[in-house]
């Protein structure tokens, strides 16, 4: 029922909208102010061809030949935080040049943005031209702008998903907005990551002070869960996997950890997250080494497909001494170990699962 009520509704408003026209009326649209050439000349080009697909209109390029003129204006508004193109457009009345009404319209990147909304717009703007003062104008032009929206424009499956309990042609411009940011920065709130990473890890060995050994190809492997807590905090645990082989400190072995890492997160833009973080090793398996330690380092990242690519730098040091197998001359003297300094340098890949709620 609701349907053919819609319909009924814009036959009737269609009927009455054309009682109040001439059938051919000029109207000039003035040269946009505030944006780039390449914005202003797509506006009047997109504005002219929705004002002549109406029988009612014909756009005349002086403002001698027509009564009625459109004046548009683009302007940059902050809005949480993010830069959005306002484009303000404004019928001038033909008697006294005072405005008639004003529609915008707003968009984020490129002006391709507002191809949706823009036949509602204009629509909107040319049932405010009137041929006699009749008081229902602005109930026919309420029903211009409600009845094609509701039976001609099919909200993709895509934006089914609601926002503060409204669908996609329910919500206001600012909600609106609100969504897309939201949409565009999912790939950063989530409550889980999981992912793994690959990189050199170059180690100093250092005993009573006395540099021993400087070992530059130390290979390593990780793997890590990942969990958000708070929108700027998140909590790590992983497993690491290395082989190293130093003559110098007569160790040959492959080495094994579980570093436990607390991350602050930082999220400017769209497009990047930037983690800096600090925690310890867990060392286990063959490697006998300082349970006294400290790793800290810096993870960024950006967004590739549905999670994130990142680079790692770290550093890892040894508080005490310990010995090291294989280096049979320090195993069983306390004090005469060696203390391990350690950098890596690595790139890896998480992937997020479970957006964080109010982040969608």
């Amino acid at each position: 029922m609701k349907k053919p009520l819609y319909i009924l509704l814009f036959l009737i408003a269609t009927s009455a909208y054309s009682q109040h026209f001439k059938d051919i009326d000029d109207i000039y649209i003035a040269p946009p102010s505030g944006g780039t050439a390449e914005e202003n000349d797509f506006f009047v080009k997109a504005i002219e061809m929705e004002i002549s697909s109406n029988n009612h209109f014909n756009v005349v390029y002086s403002r001698d030949e027509g009564p009625w003129w459109v004046n548009i204006e683009l302007t940059l508004e902050e809005f949480d935080d993010e830069k959005i193109h306002v484009v303000s457009i404004t019928l001038m009345d033909k008697t006294d040049g005072h405005p008639m009404i004003t529609q915008e319209l707003v968009y984020e990147v490129v002006p391709e943005e507002t191809y949706e909304m823009m036949p509602q717009v204009v629509f909107s703007i040319l049932a405010n031209i009137p041929v006699t003062e009749i008081e229902p104008l602005v109930v026919y032009q309420e029903k211009i702008v409600e009845v094609p929206y509701e039976v001609s424009y099919e909200v993709p499956a895509d934006s089914e998903i609601t926002y503060n309990g409204k669908t996609n042609n329910a919500m206001t411009d600012e909600e609106r907005l609100e969504y897309e940011r939201l949409k565009n920065t999912e790939w950063k709130n989530k409550c889980l990551y999981a992912g793994g990473s690959l990189s050199i890890a170059p180690a100093i060995y250092i005993s009573d002070g006395t540099l021993i050994s400087l070992n530059w190809f130390v290979p390593s492997m990780n793997i890590f869960a990942e969990g958000q807590v708070l929108d700027w905090l998140s909590l790590e645990m992983g497993f690491t996997l290395w082989y190293e082989q130093d003559e110098a400190v007569n160790i040959k072995y492959t080495g094994t950890s579980i570093p436990i890492l607390l991350k602050f997160i930082i999220k400017p833009g769209n497009s990047i997250m930037i983690e800096p973080f600090a925690g310890t090793n867990f060392y286990f398996g063959d490697h006998t080494t300082s349970l006294k330690n400290l790793v800290a380092g810096l993870q960024f990242g950006g967004n590739v497909g549905n999670g994130v690519l990142f680079m790692d730098i770290r550093a890892a040091y040894d508080f005490e001494d310990a010995p090291i197998p294989g280096a049979t001359q320090t195993r069983y003297n306390v004090g005469s170990g060696f203390t391990r300094l350690q950098f890596s340098i690595g790139l890896g890949y998480k992937l997020g699962f479970f957006t964080r709620p109010g982040k969608r």
